[in-house]
Parts: structure tokens; C-alpha cells; sequence
């Protein structure tokens, strides 16, 4: 087997010969965008100078998670809240988001808890000015999301999405988000979030 990764995908080449190398089948995948990816078979009966596709195959990825109830889709309505909020510059609609205490923390890059590192934590006026600063000073701001899974247990619930966004700060692509939820008074509020690839300056 010999091989070449390139952007966006790889290629694949096996030979049937070792000898003469007459017969030579390359295998290609190539991601067309971050949900589509192509996969194509080829065979070559002249030492690789000339190429026959013999099989494509396209596939579409499919979201891993599915509301299966009116909770899941309350969830769903705060997150997309939050970031409606800073995409909008609507700071009222971000703190309708958050809960009366509002912790956030990092990854610092690693996934040893070791490594993590605290990043803030805001409750009263604190928190109540917190998003209209963000829309100030770390616009513009622009994120779309998927979730991935939910768990609730009770009053508490975690969530992991998976967002590609920017603001003024920093980009992200296909970045997973952990956000805590808790419920009270029959509402979901955030009470914080994880992210993996950021750390405190």
C-alpha cells in the first residue's frame, strides 16, 4: 500500500504486481464540504498511466441527534438564544438565556482535566452588563451549531454541540461546546460552558 494525504482528503494506491506494477487500484476520499464527503474506487491495467473510476459512493453526514420530546427542544431554544442574542446585538436576549450565575472554563487545549483553567465566573450587575459588553467589544459575532447529545437528569442538564462561528477575539470550526443547564422555575437557563480549544491570555 502507498499513499498521499492532500487537503481535504487522501488517496490510497494498492498494486497488484509488486514486480511490474501493471495492475494498480487507487482508492480517493475527498470531503466536498465539513457534511459531504466523496469516496471513489479506480483501477489502472497500464503501470498507472491511465485511470477507469470504478465505483463513487457520496455520503451526506446525517445529525447525530434528533429532539425526541419538548424538553430536548426547550434546550435547543435557550443555546440558540444565546448566540441569536450576540449574532443580533440583542444583550436582553442573552441574559434571558443565562441563569442567576454564569460560570465559563477551558480547555487550555487538552483533554487532561489537569490542564483546565478557570475563565470567569459573573452573577448580579456583573452579569446582567456581561452581554452588552460582549456585543461592544467582541462583535461582530457569528455561530451556527448542531447538537450532538443531551442528558438530563432532574433539573440538570448537559449538552454538547458542535459550532463554527468567529467574533472579534477568535474563530472556531466544528468546535465542540459543553453547556450546563439547570431548571428552575419549570425554565432551562445556561449556567455555564466548557470549550476545549481556548485558553486564558
Amino acid at each position: 500500500m502507498e499513499g498521499v494525504i492532500k487537503e481535504g482528503g487522501f488517496e490510497l494506491y494498492w498494486v497488484g504486481d509488486l514486480a511490474k506494477k501493471k495492475m494498480q487500484v487507487r482508492f480517493n476520499l475527498e470531503f466536498k464540504t465539513p457534511d459531504v464527503f466523496e469516496w471513489t474506487t479506480h483501477l489502472s491495467t497500464d503501470y498507472g498511466e491511465s485511470w477507469q473510476m470504478t465505483h463513487y459512493w457520496e455520503y451526506t453526514r446525517v445529525a447525530s441527534f434528533v429532539p425526541v420530546n419538548a424538553e430536548h427542544v426547550e434546550l435547543n431554544e435557550i443555546i440558540s438564544n444565546y448566540h441569536q442574542g450576540l449574532i443580533e446585538n440583542k444583550p436582553e436576549l442573552v441574559l434571558s438565556a443565562l441563569g442567576d450565575q454564569f460560570i465559563m472554563w477551558n480547555g487550555n487545549y487538552s483533554s487532561d482535566p489537569i490542564n483546565w483553567q478557570a475563565h470567569m465566573a459573573l452573577s448580579g450587575d456583573d452579569l446582567k452588563e456581561w452581554p452588552g459588553w460582549m456585543v461592544e467589544q467582541a462583535g461582530p459575532y457569528s455561530n451556527e451549531f448542531d447538537i450532538l447529545s443531551v442528558n438530563v437528569r432532574a433539573n440538570a442538564a448537559l449538552v454538547i454541540t458542535r459550532d463554527t462561528g468567529q467574533n472579534k477575539f477568535r474563530k472556531w470550526k466544528r468546535e465542540q461546546t459543553t453547556w450546563l443547564l439547570g431548571k428552575k422555575d419549570d425554565e432551562w437557563k445556561i449556567l455555564g460552558y466548557y470549550l476545549q480549544k481556548i485558553s486564558n491570555p
